[in-house]
């Protein structure tokens, strides 16, 4: 049982789980929300968060209340608080920018460039700075919209089409290498 248990454990250390876009997203949030903690006072307990209104991003802005929340900071409205903050995303997409495979028979896989960015205002400390968040990595082409969230249109990317010739290609090089493998032996065998 011990052993079992063992198993399990390494196999998850050695093959870990991607990330879906949503998890991206959040993580990206998470250094967002530092990024606003390092420029708070220290005697900030309470902010307003004023955001624009944008559908979409709506869970974003949750999750950065959520974040205050965690970290003690009360997040309330009207003109009793500490801090007001006004956040602007300007951009939250996922793009493909590039399809490629590992070697000539294998799978084919996409980089994953997922962006975050934005202005924030701090409006009674007097200070403004923008954001601009970006995770890169590499998924398998034939599992993108795993990590996507339909729900969310900002967790949704577009990605390349597959190439047509490498398609073409490879079955022929195939044929060809297994027609010439079966001709040399029995020409070999023949004599």
């Amino acid at each position: 049982m011990l052993s079992f248990q063992l198993f399990i454990f390494f196999s998850v250390l050695i093959f870990p789980q991607t990330s879906s876009n949503l998890d991206i997203f959040r993580n990206l949030t998470d250094s967002l929300t530092n990024k606003i903690f390092e420029s708070l006072r220290y005697k900030t307990t309470s902010i307003q968060i004023i955001s624009q209104e944008n559908n979409q991003l709506n869970y974003l802005n949750d999750q950065i209340r959520s974040n205050f929340i965690k970290n003690n900071l009360m997040v309330r409205t009207g003109e009793d608080v500490d801090e007001i903050l006004i956040l602007n995303f300007s951009e939250a997409s996922v793009e493909y920018p590039e399809l490629f495979k590992e070697h000539i028979f294998g799978k084919y896989f996409l980089t994953r460039k997922i962006t975050l960015s934005g202005i924030v205002i701090l409006l009674k400390k007097s200070e403004t700075f923008d954001f601009n968040f970006t995770s890169l990595d590499t998924i398998e082409y034939s599992e993108y919209s795993k990590f996507e969230n339909k729900l969310l249109p900002f967790t949704i990317g577009q990605p390349p089409k597959e190439p047509f010739f490498s398609n073409l290609i490879e079955p022929i090089i195939a044929i060809s290498a297994t027609a010439t493998a079966v001709i040399l032996f029995f020409t070999v065998r023949s004599k």
